[in-house]
């Protein structure tokens, strides 16, 4: 029998029974029967059942996605106007892969093939039509070939063994972790099966590294009555920032398994096609390698979880006089097949990793110096001008303590500015520093006071000549 015949017969107090079928009820109904679906395939053969459970599969593009929120918010920033022509081909310039044998960039280009044409949506709103689900699926299908070709685990670890969230950042873990000889010839080891619901988590890692690549870079340029079309990067921190500790973690563990990794393995020229950064889907052994560069995205989060976990460690939160681990944007302390943080996904490790954080914020709010709420993610607590500045100045007065207690990594206080951006991530600088967008469209970002300095210095060094008079 087909979802649509399955009935329920209720009793009424005349003690008749009626027959109410699945397509009797209204649509927000039917809508979350499809959301207790685990998976696309489950929902496209529930939809195939009838025309009218389909009409419903193909109006809202929610349906078999609904456990990838950051899937929606990728599909929002591919869409016209969310993205202008310029600051598109700075992202393919800062993204697209070095090495030629990978193919041409195109997954996060807009002026790729399959773009889409509606304008953005607000994340609240519901999506439909084919087009967006087209471009969903075909996002989707890049994720999840990369997943499946590069998430290599070999060991499961459980949390319930560690001596706290202070283990999976002390120097001993990593040292256990790093082999103390010449490495010898290991026997081959069996790829650990993920489940379905580690591996959404490992998808919804995935899409949530390619929307941090397009939030993650901001662009300067100098005001003057002379414009020049000279441009700077720099790095917003601000997306990281506002990112859980948890996140951190599996965004590390994502970055070093799915691309670094993936890239120390040759693939031979013949697997990859020139029209996608995919390989081509002919041929077996072919592996389809990184999507993008993320060396930038890399360097980013290093310093933020670097910074967090030190915040953490100043003042006391993951023991006494204890000093986490300095992470490099290879993340090389995820590189051991045997490491805890690869098995941040795992099931079991869900609700230990879940309690361990929830404790770990109650020391945080509980904290009797107040500025250990720079421990918290930025969203938690503000995302306008005046609580942005008042979480930047937090954040400011912990900066000589910092330097203090890790002098080998901080030779300077590390200093941070909010600034008002336009909708393209510009920061406008000028003679007398740094202005913050006023006019409608712009956000919040905050930046490293070094790099916004190093940009002012960069753009006004030289006096700027005026126009030369025109003779009589």
């Amino acid at each position: 029998m087909s979802s649509a015949d399955a009935t329920v017969t209720l009793a009424s107090s005349e003690a008749s029974s009626v027959e109410v079928g699945i397509l009797h009820l209204p649509n927000e109904l039917i809508l979350h029967i499809f959301f207790a679906t685990d998976s696309i395939r489950d929902a496209v053969a529930l939809s195939s059942t009838c025309k009218t459970l389909r009409s419903v599969y193909d109006h809202d593009c929610r349906i078999g996605m609904h456990l990838y929120p950051s899937a929606f918010e990728l599909l929002n920033l591919q869409r016209p106007g969310a993205t202008s022509v310029w600051r598109n081909a700075k992202l393919i310039e800062a993204l697209e892969r070095p090495q030629r044998h990978v193919g041409v960039y195109s997954f996060l280009d807009m002026t790729a093939r399959g773009t889409l044409t509606v304008a953005s949506l607000s994340p609240l709103r519901t999506f439909s039509g084919k087009e967006a689900r087209d471009r969903l699926a075909l996002n989707h299908t890049f994720i999840t070939d990369l997943v499946a070709a590069h998430a290599k685990f070999h060991h499961r670890t459980s949390f319930s063994s560690i001596a706290g969230l202070r283990s999976l950042f002390s120097h001993a873990t990593y040292h256990q972790a790093r082999p103390t000889t010449e490495p010898q010839p290991q026997p081959r080891r069996r790829k650990v099966t993920l489940s379905p619901h580690e591996r959404t988590r490992l998808i919804e890692s995935c899409y949530l590294t390619a929307v941090l690549q397009l939030h993650l870079y901001s662009f300067a340029k100098p005001v003057s009555p002379q414009p020049t079309g000279r441009t700077h990067t720099l790095f917003n921190y601000a997306p990281l920032l506002a990112l859980p500790l948890r996140q951190l973690l599996e965004l590390m563990t994502t970055l070093r398994v799915l691309f670094v990794d993936a890239d120390r393995k040759p693939r031979p020229l013949s697997q990859f096609r020139w029209d996608s950064c995919g390989p081509r889907k002919a041929g077996r052994g072919a592996i389809p390698g990184p999507l993008f560069e993320t060396h930038d995205l890399r360097v980013a989060l290093a310093f933020v979880v670097n910074l967090r976990t030190r915040l953490l460690g100043m003042f006391g939160l993951l023991g006494k006089g204890f000093r986490p681990l300095r992470y490099t944007e290879e993340f090389d302390v995820v590189e051991a097949f045997h490491h805890q943080l690869r098995s941040i996904f795992w099931d079991e490790n869900q609700d230990t990793l879940t309690n361990l954080l929830k404790e770990l914020d109650i020391s945080i709010t509980s904290s009797p110096d107040p500025r250990a709420r720079a421990c918290l993610p930025l969203t938690a607590l503000t995302t306008d001008g005046e609580g942005m500045r008042g979480y930047v100045d937090v954040l400011n007065s912990c900066g000589d303590g910092l330097k203090m207690m890790f002098p080998g990594q901080y030779k300077l206080p590390p200093r941070f500015s909010a600034v008002r951006v336009d909708k393209d991530g510009v920061v406008m600088v000028g003679r007398r520093g740094i202005g913050d967008w006023e006019e409608e469209g712009g956000y919040w970002g905050v930046f490293r006071c070094s790099d916004l300095r190093r940009l002012q210095k960069g753009f006004w060094k030289r006096k700027i000549k005026e126009p030369a008079a025109a003779s009589s």
